[in-house]
């Protein structure tokens, strides 16, 4: 069984206003009672967050978000609404419906010149290519999204496009390449004086040395990515970095103060008390013990983490638990319990694939609700719009009529003036 290193994919989808760390029940509430504006600003903040902690949950947020932005002639608040649908259909391997929803929004937000918004159109669309194995259409996302001209605070938006091209180098070996972009990564940080994703490019470095076994310089710059985890308070990246560090410290077969980095990590991930997460520190804490053949501490970890999939229906995860438990019972010579496994393995199959379909189906059908009401709500609002500006413009073509006649009066009186002199 192997050790999980767990910052080894490209970070798809991170709204930048998440890193306040503010209370999600203090901006659900202001949503409720706030204005449209109040509701765009608060959604931007928490949607992330509830569909990564309460799943299909965000549903209801983004159906409402759409409806008050259609009822209120605010497209805004419809564009924020399709941008978290892009994401949750993505997160379904709905890839095409994605893409549906994002290419509108390119051209609304060009349109608008909200570069900010652009830049995560853009990542949004790399990550959907990533996720589909289109590689060569991923990088061109991502580097539109780093060619967009920022300035100032505002540079913070590019940096998790270059994270992720970086990411794509070191997947493809091209490791000088993904140095470039992660010095540039830093470069970006200290003008702006940003710590947005610093302890994630910080861990990325360790990797890269972990990987060519230079555990020296992979130490150095995990325990980076721990102090700038620290300072942001950030859970999830020292949990990340406390893995890391236990890895290291395993294949030095340092294996105390291996465990005690899992032993962190674990800590980290029940204080935040997402599943999936908890489930990966299990699973390495499993490890850890079975590859120092601690048989029952390592079965201990394992069931604890199967536990977590089966209560939090995470089919894939209690799979792949399933298959560990197999193979181990295997290693073990007890068939008996293997086949156990492997029978409970063939049953959860076909509850992943039902599970699958319906909320499948059910994400199909909220984008094909949502398309008939572009064709009622979003044709009236955007004809709202347009009678706006042309009354805006009409008004504004009757007071140049209006300035231009008393203009012409006051010439004509002057000219009158100056005959009777």
């Amino acid at each position: 069984m192997k050790l999980k290193q767990l910052i080894t994919t490209i970070i798809l989808f991170i709204s930048f206003s998440l890193f306040g760390q503010k209370d999600i029940d203090s901006l659900i509430k202001v949503y409720k009672s706030g204005n449209i504006y109040d509701k765009i600003e608060t959604f931007y903040q928490f949607f992330l967050r509830i569909e990564t902690e309460q799943g299909d949950s965000i549903l209801y947020y983004i159906n409402d978000l759409r409806k008050a932005g259609i009822d209120m002639a605010v497209e805004d608040a419809v564009s924020l609404a399709d941008y978290a649908m892009a994401s949750y259909s993505r997160k379904q391997s709905l890839f095409k419906e994605a893409e549906e929803k994002l290419f509108p929004l390119i051209d609304y937000y060009l349109d608008n010149n909200n570069d900010t918004m652009l830049v995560e159109i853009y990542n949004a669309l790399g990550n959907t290519s990533f996720l589909k194995g289109d590689f060569v259409f991923a990088e061109k996302w991502y580097k539109q999204a780093i060619d967009i001209p920022l300035t100032g605070e505002k540079q913070k938006f590019t940096l998790l496009s270059v994270y992720n091209l970086a990411r794509m180098r070191i997947n493809e070996d091209k490791i000088a390449e993904a140095m470039q972009l992660l010095d540039h990564f830093f470069q970006v940080q200290n003008t702006i004086k940003s710590k947005l994703l610093l302890s994630e490019a910080n861990a990325l470095v360790g990797q890269t040395y972990l990987n060519e076994m230079d555990f020296d310089n992979a130490e150095k710059y995990f325990n980076k990515s721990v102090h700038a985890g620290l300072e942001l308070n950030d859970l999830q990246s020292l949990a990340n970095s406390f893995t890391n560090l236990g890895i290291l410290e395993f294949l030095r077969e340092n294996f105390e103060l291996s465990k005690q980095h899992f032993q962190y990590a674990v800590a980290y991930h029940e204080r935040m008390g997402i599943a999936y997460n908890m489930i990966d520190g299990y699973f390495n804490m499993s490890a850890y013990y079975y590859e120092l053949d601690q048989v029952d501490s390592a079965f201990f970890y394992m069931h604890k983490a199967e536990k977590l999939a089966k209560e939090a229906k995470l089919y894939q995860y209690h799979i792949e638990i399933l298959q560990n438990q197999a193979a181990m019972y295997y290693d073990l010579n007890d068939k008996d319990k293997q086949i156990e496994k492997l029978e409970e393995i063939i049953v959860l199959q076909g509850e992943k694939e039902t599970e699958l379909l319906r909320i499948n189906r059910d994400a199909l059908s909220i984008n094909y609700n949502q398309e008939i009401e572009d064709v009622k709500g979003i044709s009236k609002l955007r004809e709202q719009i347009l009678e706006s500006r042309i009354n805006r413009y009409e008004n504004t073509y009757v007071k140049w009529i209006i300035i231009s006649v008393l203009i012409l009066l006051v010439l004509v009186a002057a000219v009158v003036v100056m005959k009777k002199k």
